[in-house]
């Protein structure tokens, strides 16, 4: 066991061995492989580079995460960019987050704006409070409940399915651009949509328009680009 003071910074490496962490203020660089990382609330800048290793964290404030076959428990986020490949990515609430993403699953309880891409990730979200910039390759995209005054959804598809569920009272402007195999699936009541073809070699389709009754002049967009086949679910509850 070490004791220091909360306030320094400090940086650690660590094989084959667990890391416990209780609050601590300061600048944290973790290095972390085969091994289980147990921390409290950070507040400082944190890196935490993890191979090979589980890991709890209550808090953090800023910094960056980049893991390697390991599985990591987030509970609450200030502001956090992450780097994950082949990993299990647990987030409780978030208020930004920047994810680069390789064959993950990623299970994210509320969040207010995500930005970032995936290739073979798996896309769970609880609850979008603003907005979510998202491109991924295979695997799919989920959002289970969406705050009806967000901001902007901008997703591209490529084989990747695409299930975002909003409120009934929800109305906002819809534009995708998708392959003719495309299976769409959009309300049937206060649905006020146009498909046209684009002139490109590709034969994309553009389907546009509103969906929901609109009030006051500034009007939330959904944008989705799916230039391959796949299922896209645009559902009212």
């Amino acid at each position: 066991t070490v004791y220091i003071p909360s306030y320094v910074n400090l940086r650690i490496e660590n094989k084959f061995g667990n890391v416990f962490i209780d609050d601590f203020n300061g600048n944290l660089g973790l290095v972390l492989s085969n091994g289980a990382l147990k921390a409290n609330n950070l507040t400082g800048n944190t890196s935490l580079q993890l191979n090979s290793a589980d890991a709890i964290v209550n808090k953090v404030i800023s910094g960056s995460v980049n893991l390697r076959y390991s599985d990591i428990e987030l509970r609450e986020i200030k502001k956090l960019e992450l780097d994950t490949k082949f990993s299990n990515i647990t987030i409780a609430k978030a208020e930004n987050l920047k994810i680069t993403s390789r064959r993950d699953k990623y299970q994210i309880g509320e969040v207010n704006t995500l930005s970032g891409k995936g290739d073979f990730t798996k896309m769970n979200i609880s609850y979008l409070r603003k907005e979510m910039s998202f491109s991924n390759k295979y695997y799919s995209i989920k959002v289970e409940d969406i705050n009806p005054e967000f901001n902007i959804i901008n997703l591209t598809s490529e084989l990747t399915d695409i299930d975002l569920r909003f409120s009934k009272t929800t109305a906002y402007n819809l534009d995708i651009t998708h392959h003719p195999d495309v299976q769409l699936t959009v309300p049937s009541l206060n649905t006020k949509l146009d498909t046209k073809e684009l002139n490109d070699e590709n034969k994309q389709l553009l389907t546009f328009g509103t969906i929901g009754k609109p009030i006051g002049a500034s009007i939330p967009k959904v944008k989705i680009v799916a230039q391959r086949k796949c299922i896209i679910n645009l559902l009212h509850k």
